[in-house]
């Protein structure tokens, strides 16, 4: 257990709902700690069977839907912080301007915010805000690089999209 929460994820990814783009991750880790739903039981038998039924052709995590690469994973660990960040950023105005509010932000926190204090800490402070925990772990999975704004936007979208409803 201690080495799944070795992984930094923001504290939510338990709790995601279908169609998140972290919906695998988040019943792979709801497995992984013992908190298994009945539709991650089934999601997952699923995914046994569809291996099965492919001889191994096809890889068990490709059936599960997860990141098949160490990089692919790292993208998807940055998109799941950065849907944690926007979900600390006012939606009003839509989702354009929402994650334009985050990307903005994004950049101050990176060149003249608290990156450049703790970009050599394993973590964020105790005492740091939510946002800043969020893009902390965001820009770590960067190499302390921002998005392009369009980027910020296609990651975000579904969490400013509930946000405004």
């Amino acid at each position: 257990m201690d080495l799944l929460n070795s992984l930094q994820f923001p504290d939510d990814v338990h709790g995601m709902a279908a169609g998140d783009d972290m919906e695998a991750v988040a019943r792979v880790t709801r497995w992984a700690s013992g908190t298994v739903t009945p539709a991650d039981h089934e999601y997952i038998q699923r995914a046994a069977l569809a291996w099965l039924l492919s001889n191994g052709a096809v890889r068990f995590e490709r059936c599960l839907r997860l990141p098949t690469t160490p990089g692919s994973f790292r993208l998807m660990h940055r998109d799941a912080w950065l849907c944690d960040a926007a979900k600390h950023v006012s939606a009003d105005g839509g989702p354009w301007s929402a994650s334009s509010l985050l990307w903005q932000e994004w950049g101050r926190f990176v060149s003249r915010g608290p990156w450049r204090d703790w970009r050599d800490d394993p973590k964020p402070p105790d005492w740091a805000a939510p946002l800043s925990v969020a893009l902390f772990h965001a820009t770590r999975l960067t190499r302390g690089k921002v998005l392009e704004q369009r980027q910020v936007l296609r990651i975000t979208r579904q969490v400013f999209e509930s946000k405004c409803r």
